[in-house]
């Protein structure tokens, strides 16, 4: 996490130079990454992850057929419940979890998008589900 927070100052610099979807992307990363120290408080961790979830719907509603975008708005959701994605025992989606909207932001870019299928963080996305 100290690496992460780090770099966010220098992230938000380069940005400057990117195209608008790129900039919005980073300057919805610090809300992830707000402290430098790491910690094991569960209810801070989950509030970090939600605000980065609000933020990256709102700059993928924006940008919604950027991959790269796509993919982090995923993870951001798919953070919420780490290791809780799926129940593989059953072949479902974990029991309160919440990873639906992860499923089906990856779904609609996988069936929308024919660059999505060979787009290296999404297709990773989905490796621990029932249909990787």
């Amino acid at each position: 996490m100290s690496t992460a927070y780090a770099a966010t100052p220098a992230t938000l610099a380069l940005a400057e130079t990117a195209g608008p979807g790129k900039r919005a992307l980073n300057e919805a990363l610090p809300i992830r990454q707000t402290r430098r120290e790491t910690t094991d408080d569960v209810d801070k961790i989950s509030a970090w992850y939600v605000a980065c979830t609000i933020a990256m719907r709102k700059v993928t509603a924006v940008y919604p057929g950027d991959l790269d975008i796509k993919s982090v708005f995923v993870e951001a959701m798919m953070n919420e419940a780490p290791w809780q994605m799926w129940d593989l025992d059953i072949g479902k989606i974990g029991e309160g979890a919440g990873p639906a909207d992860a499923r089906a932001e990856l779904k609609d870019g996988f069936e929308t998008m024919l660059a999505s299928l060979e787009h290296p963080r999404l297709l990773n996305l989905m490796q621990m589900s029932p249909f990787p």
